[in-house]
């Protein structure tokens, strides 16, 4: 399998070979060496937050694999075999918090965002603009009237398919580039109501729990659950996604 990023040398082709010839022999330890040195070395992909996650996984160590898995779904989030493995995961942590129910159309509209890249989006804008654009000029040129009604609608409807695919690829971009998504990653967590050890305990998190990051203080964050809790906990307890 390559590695697909922009500039890599020979030297990180070979390791990331070498990593999935020692996760394919069960050698996971040595496996995950070897992706993260690609990790720190910038040449990240969804095949490595895929592996990564894999391999943190036969291990046992379930924070980490959620957060790869996570990381991996801001490149790929349709993908199958991600979504089942990280359901996976999530399957056996601790805590089990029910999301508050979205309104359909919300949940519509994320899907349908979450189904191309950014950058996806952005080509599929610009072919869309370029057919209002034709559609335009085929309207302001052409004398027949049932072609300058045709070409009328058609540029009105692909002005909305920019507009609508303009928003969609907002809304992926932000999703690909949004840091205040987190995963816990110690063992036993106690949430409080306000950034200081004295201050009163509010609910206990455990690992592998994803969490959002609403502020932050030098040494405190403040956090949010999908069931709507909110408290302050030490910024080292967590990994941002």
């Amino acid at each position: 399998m390559a590695l697909p990023t922009l500039g890599q040398s020979n030297y990180y082709q070979n390791t990331f070979e070498k990593a999935n010839s020692y996760y394919a022999k069960g050698k996971y330890d040595s496996a995950i060496t070897y992706y993260q040195e690609i990790e720190r070395a910038g040449l990240a992909s969804f095949e490595l937050y895929f592996n990564i996650g894999n391999t943190a996984f036969k291990l046992n160590n379930l924070p980490l694999a959620i957060l790869n898995y996570e990381r991996a779904s801001k490149i790929q989030s349709n993908d199958k075999d991600l979504k089942h493995n990280l359901d996976l995961a999530n399957d056996q942590i601790t805590d089990k918090i029910e999301a508050i129910p979205k309104f359909f159309l919300y949940e519509w509209i994320s899907n349908l965002s979450n189904s191309m890249k950014s950058s996806n989006w952005a080509w599929l804008n610009l072919i869309l603009f370029f057919l209002f654009l034709i559609s335009l000029s085929v309207y302001l040129r052409i004398k027949s009237t049932s072609l300058k009604v045709f070409s009328f609608y058609g540029a009105l409807f692909s002005l909305f398919l920019v507009f609508v695919s303009l928003v969609l690829g907002i809304q992926r971009y932000q999703f690909e580039t949004n840091n205040k998504s987190a995963i816990v990653f110690q063992p036993s967590l106690t949430v409080k109501s306000e950034p200081s050890e004295n201050s009163t305990d509010l609910f206990l998190l455990h690992e592998g729990t994803k969490i959002k990051i609403l502020e932050a203080t030098e040494s405190w964050s403040k956090i949010s659950l999908p069931d709507g809790n909110v408290g302050w906990v030490k910024s080292t307890t967590f990994e941002i996604i």
